[in-house]
């Protein structure tokens, strides 16, 4: 079966993904995820100081810092990639590391705000 496909921003995509974006009405932003990963550190800071504008008239939008013991210690990561901490399969390798309680902390007190 062929996808119809549609034009987005200069992108294809398929209906049903024009369909998701349509409903996204939040944005969170990221920033820090890996300690030593400067760019998006100094972009938040540009958000934060109202130097780079993220509000669409679409959806709502803000950013954070996510990992700032790893981004004081110019380091990827404390114990683990946080980025594997933010899967919805669990990672029994470490259940107790810094980055697996951040994330459980993170997804709990932002997840209701964002869907």
């Amino acid at each position: 079966m062929r996808k119809k496909m549609l034009h987005y921003n200069k992108t294809m995509i398929t209906n049903l993904e024009a369909d998701y974006m349509n409903k996204i009405n939040n944005v969170l932003i990221l920033a820090g995820t890996h300690g030593n990963e400067l760019s998006g550190i100094y972009i938040n800071k540009l958000i934060q100081d109202n130097l780079y504008n993220i509000q669409r008239s679409s959806f709502l939008s803000s950013s954070t810092l996510v990992n700032a013991k790893a981004i004081e210690c110019a380091t990827r990561y404390i114990d683990t990639d946080l980025n594997r901490e933010f899967s919805s399969v669990e990672n029994d390798q470490s259940p107790n590391s810094y980055e697996r309680l951040l994330s459980q902390q993170f997804m709990a007190k932002n997840t209701l705000q964002y869907i």
